[in-house]
């Protein structure tokens, strides 16, 4: 296990569990939205762009507890294996789309989710789980272009540890 800050003296709503990308490969999906995605489409006041230090598959967002020990038997009950990307989507909000990646639907990870969220509390909002890693927020309809790409399709992701991240930022690797 490791411990390692997210972003220093940041407060989040809820607890997580994700998947960090390596490094190489978060800087390639960093540098492929600076090059395709223009600073005048960001919209910050959603986000903006993904920090290359928090590209990350998230499994499950709005735990209530930042114990670590409520998080590591659940864990310990699953094996390592392997994801695969897809092709470059958008999640269309009101007042803002999501530019995303598409994670081939994998049973591990739908299993996965579906039970940490009923054997934690937490405040998961959404009907149903589409596993994706977020490049960036971006104003409606100004990446459209984007939707399709298939830049990162095929991709494939050995997981053999997931974080688990406080409120605070905290991050501990939890070993499959």
């Amino acid at each position: 296990f490791y411990l390692q800050e997210r972003e220093p003296g940041k407060k989040y709503s809820y607890s997580s569990t994700q998947y960090d990308l390596p490094p190489y490969l978060s800087n390639m999906i960093f540098e492929w939205g600076k090059i395709n995605i223009p600073d005048s489409v960001l919209n910050v006041e959603e986000g903006g762009r993904q920090s290359e230090y928090d590209i990350h598959k998230t499994l499950l967002y709005g735990i209530h507890t930042d114990n670590e020990n409520d998080i590591k038997p659940l864990l310990k009950l699953f094996s390592p294996f392997e994801i695969e990307l897809g092709e470059i989507s958008l999640f269309k909000q009101e007042n803002f789309d999501v530019v995303k990646i598409e994670v081939q639907q994998n049973q591990k990870l739908q299993l996965m989710h579906k039970f940490l969220k009923n054997n934690l509390k937490n405040s998961y909002k959404f009907d149903s789980y589409q596993p994706h890693i977020t490049i960036g927020y971006v104003y409606p309809d100004s990446c459209n272009h984007l939707i399709g790409n298939l830049q990162f399709t095929g991709l494939k992701l050995f997981i053999d540890r997931i974080q688990f991240s406080t409120q605070d930022g905290l991050k501990t690797s939890i070993v499959l």
